[in-house]
């Protein structure tokens, strides 16, 4: 990154240094089309109180022939203002991406540019190992340290079942150790599953150094009941000294979540803790989230807690978010992002607000674009093809199906994180989910696949 220092009378010359968009410009195609070798650009705006849109974000995408994210870079300018002096500073990352002839990431490289002495400078890494059948035994995670990439290493270490299912019986987290010079044992994590091949327990094991081994008993425990067919109804978490929580599930007629309840066991009775609230419009779409927390003085729900809401097309694609806060007593606009699609529903710009409450309106802070897209080879897109990009992911991944079906996304564990239907596409938010492996699983009424997908 690199420090610069400019008068605010000098910040129209600063903004024209960099290349701009008009607010009426046309928005290229998709990068996401199946093309072979695709590099996608998007450009990021900021808008300042004149009005002017100066550039200050750019990511460049690479793609490889079969749609695996190969290479990111991204560079970025993040200001601020003191004493009517601004100052903007320049950061550069670019990320790489490995994969096995089965399209399983097999490397990730993060990497960032130090302005000062104009190098890259390698930060982290994460490696991945796979047994025969693809099943990911192995994910180092490395951080870059004086020359060496071991330092503050995890490994996390999968066995699976003998019967061939893909279900994970255990999994082992060992720390880099740099006086031994070797990973060392952390925690290990077991998993039981039922007949049916669905998750009943798992449980948390610390390793002992004292005696070099694990202990009989976990430090923690969780066991699940399920409903209609694989449909989790709830989770009991055994805490150490006795503590007990537990989480119920409920779900529309269809098996859409709705609602996911915490409670508490105190003095032997379950109390309400907190609670997240996921309604469903007529297509089963999420029409808002909500977290709220139970009151015990007042004995009610206190909406103290954010509200998103969600509005959709007649394709079921996202197109508006609104975010609220629960101020004197009522939900107050807070941030608004809008969606423009293209032909094949796909996000070309992104506009992002903030509710003024002076002008009681939205103000426009910030937009998005695919401002370039350089390819070669173009393919001819498949209308019966099953596609999910971005992977890896951190924010959101796009389903694309051939006709309408429905979709699980599984942790290693076998437990359904996210679940819902499709027709043709759809986004899933998984920004809020854990970093790691899970397993996408589709199925219509002609096809039923599986894609393992990374979130970082």
């Amino acid at each position: 990154m690199k420090n610069f220092t400019l008068l605010l009378t000098l910040g129209l010359l600063w903004q024209s240094s960099f290349a701009q968009f008009g607010l009426g410009n046309e928005l290229v195609s998709s990068p996401h089309n199946n093309w072979s070798n695709a590099t996608a650009e998007y450009c990021g705006y900021q808008i300042d109180s004149l009005g002017n849109a100066p550039l200050f974000s750019n990511l460049t995408t690479q793609y490889d022939g079969n749609n695996n994210v190969v290479y990111r870079y991204l560079d970025y300018v993040d200001t601020s203002i003191t004493n009517g002096i601004g100052t903007f500073t320049i950061y550069d990352t670019r990320e790489y991406y490995t994969y096995n002839t089965n399209e399983d990431i097999l490397s990730y490289t993060y990497e960032y540019f130090d302005h000062n002495t104009s190098v890259w400078i390698m930060q982290f890494r994460e490696t991945y190992s796979y047994d025969i059948v693809g099943n990911v035994t192995e994910i180092i995670y490395e951080d870059w340290f004086g020359g060496i990439y071991n330092y503050s290493a995890q490994k996390y270490i999968y066995t699976y079942d003998s019967g061939g299912n893909l279900l994970i019986t255990e999994k082992i987290l060992q720390q880099w150790d740099i006086s031994l010079n070797s990973y060392v044992n952390d925690k290990k994590y077991t998993y039981t599953y039922n007949p049916s091949l669905v998750l009943l327990s798992d449980n948390e094991y610390w390793w002992n150094s004292s005696t070099s081994s694990w202990p009989s008993s976990p430090w923690t425990q969780q066991t699940y009941t399920y409903g209609t067919g694989t449909r989790l109804a709830s989770k009991t978490i055994q805490y150490p000294f006795g503590n007990l929580r537990q989480i119920l599930y409920s779900y529309t007629p269809l098996g859409s979540l709705t609602e996911e309840l915490s409670q508490e066991k105190i003095s032997n009775v379950w109390t309400n803790t907190d609670r997240t609230l996921t309604p469903r419009d007529g297509s089963e779409r999420i029409s808002s989230y909500h977290r709220e927390l139970w009151s015990t003085s007042n004995s009610a729900w206190d909406a103290n807690g954010g509200k998103n809401l969600y509005t959709y097309n007649s394709n079921n694609s996202l197109i508006e978010e609104i975010s609220q806060n629960w101020i004197n007593n009522s939900w107050n606009n807070s941030g608004r992002t809008t969606y423009t699609l293209d032909a094949n529903e796909h996000v070309q710009r992104d506009d992002s607000y903030i509710w003024d409450t002076t002008l009681v309106q939205w103000r426009k802070t910030s937009f998005q674009v695919l401002c370039s897209l350089v390819t070669a080879n173009p393919k001819v897109k498949s209308t019966a093809s099953f596609q999910v990009y971005p992977n890896p992911s951190s924010s959101q991944l796009t389903l694309t199906t051939p006709s309408f079906g429905n979709y699980r996304l599984l942790s290693t564990s076998g437990q359904v994180v996210k679940e819902g239907f499709v027709n043709q596409q759809t986004t899933i938010d998984v920004q809020n989910l854990d970093a790691g492996f899970y397993l996408l699983e589709y199925s219509d009424p002609k096809i039923h696949k599986v894609k393992k997908i990374i979130i970082r």
